[in-house]
């Protein structure tokens, strides 16, 4: 959690970005992506400048109007922090995630969940993001992990087994 800014000075900014998948029926709708956001916001003490959405487009392309525009955003310090309401929001692309947090990270920003908390600080939760974006960028490739058991990154970065251990099960 950031501590609260002293009095006077700017709270520090966010943008929430916002994707919604078509592919499953249990895709969480953008009014509940953004009421999570803008809570965890409040939360944080940051101040909501904008709030992206890609409403429809799959997250294996980057190829999407609103990312780019909160890159944009990041880039030229219109804001300091992206929201998303999973890691997975951003993209499910390993080398896309991995290229938007280093500009977003060169510029000074932060991009956090809003509903899966990893201490970014820290080696240990910079591994574990990392292990939640390659995990959930996993997801809509496989039918079910072993013996139908899905395991959380959490759960894998405080385990001593690593994703490359566990067998994926393709869907045609």
């Amino acid at each position: 959690m950031n501590p609260t800014p002293p009095p006077g000075a700017a709270r520090p900014r966010a943008v929430l970005h916002l994707r919604q998948s078509v592919a499953r029926e249990e895709s969480i709708s953008l009014e509940v992506q953004e009421t999570s956001g803008r809570t965890y916001c409040t939360q944080q003490g940051y101040e909501v400048v904008a709030v992206k959405s890609d409403p429809g487009i799959r997250g294996r392309t980057w190829n999407r109007p609103a990312v780019q525009r909160v890159m944009t955003m990041i880039e030229s310090g219109a804001t300091d922090n992206v929201i998303l309401w999973r890691w997975s929001r951003l993209s499910r692309s390993r080398l896309e995630w991995a290229v938007a947090v280093d500009k977003v990270e060169n510029a000074g920003g932060r991009i956090e969940s809003a509903t899966e908390s990893v201490d970014i600080s820290t080696s240990r939760g910079r591994l574990a993001r990392g292990m939640l974006a390659v995990v959930k960028g996993q997801q809509p490739n496989c039918t079910r992990w072993s013996e139908g058991m899905i395991l959380s990154a959490p759960v894998l970065a405080q385990s001593q087994v690593s994703a490359a251990h566990l067998p994926l099960l393709p869907t045609r």
